[in-house]
């Protein structure tokens, strides 16, 4: 099986990315390949630490039936709708409606991931297929960004790590909330009543609020992410005594949370996004507020 390295699947070891495109192989097979002889790179033996480049022919003496047995499978294709705000060769920043999944449980689930893998399925990599490069709550709407190949993928991540990537959300709680504040707790996460909580023993979570406008039982906030636990956002304002409107799980009930991840600034560029219907709910609660323009537009995209 012969493989040409792109710059999707340039700069990683070769045997990460042999794993990658025959995920059900054996670790002791794939490492067998190498002690054989059996990877090229341009004609010559490799071993397994070998760096690959944009460019090379990798060539992997492998007989046709176990690539296809070992192989990795198709993208499933899945039908909706994908609303993009912004794209290019490197990253997809795409909008999330309110009770989409950002990634699938299980294959050929319906989710954002699904949906943008579906789009960019004539240019995905054998090797990559885009992903986020972090989450929102299924019943949280906005901004999800995407990278488009391996190096971008390392570039954010990094950014993410290093706190070069900052992510602001609009919520709307109940009470008054009267200056900003940095707020920091430690936060568990209990995987089988799909909760988080306060915990001394948790990981920390930090969160800036910055309230924009009040009514006479509820304030705006605008919510900035140091940190990035599950429903972090939610469970720092219900401590501190401001219910999320909507929330039925941290809150006092509804059909989903008022979340709105509306502003992101990454190495890449600065967005900010508000749905129509956001801005006039606003507008109709929060006669002073004063919100951002849009410096980018929706574009609906049928699959």
């Amino acid at each position: 099986m012969k493989r040409q390295i792109d710059s999707s699947s340039a700069d990683q070891r070769a045997d990460r990315f042999i794993r990658k495109i025959l995920p059900g192989a054996p670790l002791s097979m794939i490492y067998r390949l190498f002690r054989k002889k059996d990877v090229r790179v341009n004609g010559k033996v490799i071993k397994e630490d070998h760096i690959l480049r944009d460019g090379d022919l990798l060539d992997i003496y492998l007989h046709s039936d176990l690539e296809k047995k070992w192989g990795r499978e198709p993208i499933v294709e899945v039908k909706g709708e994908l609303h993009l705000l912004y794209e290019d060769r490197d990253i997809l920043l795409a909008f999330k409606p309110k009770g989409m999944k950002t990634t699938p449980d299980k294959k050929g689930e319906d989710s954002l991931t699904s949906r943008v893998q579906t789009y960019l399925k004539g240019e995905a990599a054998e090797a990559f297929r885009p992903s986020p490069i972090s989450r929102l709550d299924r019943n949280t709407q906005g901004m999800v960004l995407y990278a488009k190949n391996i190096s971008v993928m390392r570039q954010l991540q990094g950014a993410h790590r290093c706190g070069r990537i900052k992510k602001y959300y609009l919520v709307r709680v109940f009470g008054t909330m009267e200056s900003a504040r940095q707020h920091s707790m430690r936060v568990i996460r209990d995987p089988d009543k799909q909760i988080s909580r306060v915990g001394e023993e948790g990981k920390i979570a930090k969160t800036h609020f910055e309230p924009l406008a009040a009514n006479s039982y509820e304030t705006l906030v605008e919510a900035e992410l140091i940190t990035g636990r599950t429903h972090q956002i939610r469970l720092a304002l219900s401590s501190l005594g401001f219910a999320v409107v909507g929330d039925a799980k941290y809150g006092q009930g509804g059909r989903g949370q008022w979340l709105l991840a509306y502003r992101l600034e990454c190495p890449f560029g600065s967005w900010t996004y508000i749905p129509i219907m956001a801005r006039r709910q606003i507008d109709k609660e929060f006669s002073d507020a004063r919100l951002r323009a849009d410096n980018c537009t929706m574009q609906t995209i049928r699959l």
